[in-house]
Parts: C-alpha cells; structure tokens; sequence
C-alpha cells in the first residue's frame, strides 16, 4: 500500500487571460527541453482509447504496491463510458472525466484525468463543484521526461477555463515532486 498526500493548488484568475498558457519542460539532467518530448502528441481521450486506458489504470494500481486481488477491466470499461467527456459512442455520458493522453508512435504511454463531482455548496465554493486530478500515470519507460507535467498542465487549464477556484488531488509518493514543482500545496485537511 502506498502513502496518500493531498494537495491543493489554487487556480488565479485573470481579467484578461491572455494566450493560453504553453506547459514548460525540462529533462533531469538540465534546463533544455527533452528531444522526446517533440516526439509525444496529446490530446483528448476519446471511447476508442478506453482499453489502453483500463490497461494504464492497472499498470499504475500495480506500480503503487495495490495487489491485483479482483478484475476491475469491466468496472473500468463501464467508468470510463459513463464518464468521459467528449464520449461519442454514448449520449448518456455526464461528462465528469476530463481525460488526456500523451502518445508515442501511436501508442498510449501516459494519461492524467480532471474529474468533476458536486458537493453541497460552502462559503468559500458557492457551486460546491471540485476539481479533482486522478489517474496520472506515465508508462515507467517514458518518465522524467515532462509528460505526466504536460498533461497536468493542460488539465489545469481546463480547470482554469471552466472557472474553478483550486484543483485537489491525492498523490503516490512517486508523483509528489511533480505536484511540488507544479505549485501544489500539501495540505491535511481531510481524514482518508
């Protein structure tokens, strides 16, 4: 089992936003730009990528020391219609998972998610809406390069976008430094 860290970064709005934001990268070995990272596309995930996402999914329950104790391919195949945004293949998809993925050379090697729930309004979140970063996962081959960064990035844009205030998020003891770097706070506010 691995240790859960929550975090919380707050979204600031602009008057005038300006250009869309361009995620910044580097490699661990310096300040210059990754020569893989010219190589990976991204884009939204869409119903056809729904098996490499479920196989993903289960790569990183696995990385983070979950044994495989039941088969969750039908679970994750049913969240993942049910929930997915720009899902064509379903009408009935309520949009609450916005899903990016990071390719190479046609294939799936990363993925991040920004899901949306509802709670109660409070003071301080009159909507009660949360944003909620889950399921970032690079393939272990492909890491250290700014891909799992990138996609968070978007993915903070998204949320910027839709007018949300702060973005939470539990993480694994092996995404923290990417959090940290990418402005998250540690916070304690809630009891898993």
């Amino acid at each position: 089992m691995w240790l859960q860290f929550q975090y919380e970064k707050i979204l600031h709005k602009q008057s005038n936003p300006g250009p869309e934001v361009t995620p910044t990268f580097g490699n661990p070995n310096g300040n210059k730009e990754c020569h893989l990272m010219k190589k990976i596309d991204y884009r939204k995930a869409v119903a056809q990528d729904i098996t490499d996402l479920i196989e993903l999914r289960i790569q990183q329950l696995k990385d983070e020391g979950y044994p495989e104790t039941n088969n969750i391919r039908t679970d994750l195949n049913e969240y993942f219609l049910n929930h997915i945004s720009n899902n064509s293949s379903n009408n009935s998809s309520n949009n609450s998972l916005i899903c990016w993925v990071g390719t190479y050379q046609n294939r799936i090697i990363a993925t991040a998610g920004l899901c949306i729930y509802q709670l109660p309004p409070t003071f301080s979140n009159p909507s009660g809406k949360i944003a909620y970063l889950t399921n970032i996962y690079t393939a272990d081959e492909y890491r250290k390069n700014g891909i799992a960064s990138y996609l968070i990035e978007t993915l903070l844009n998204e949320a910027n976008t839709r007018n949300f205030s702060g973005v939470r998020l539990h993480a694994s003891e092996l995404g923290q430094s990417v959090y940290k770097k990418l402005g998250f706070n540690e916070t304690r506010d809630i009891w898993i």
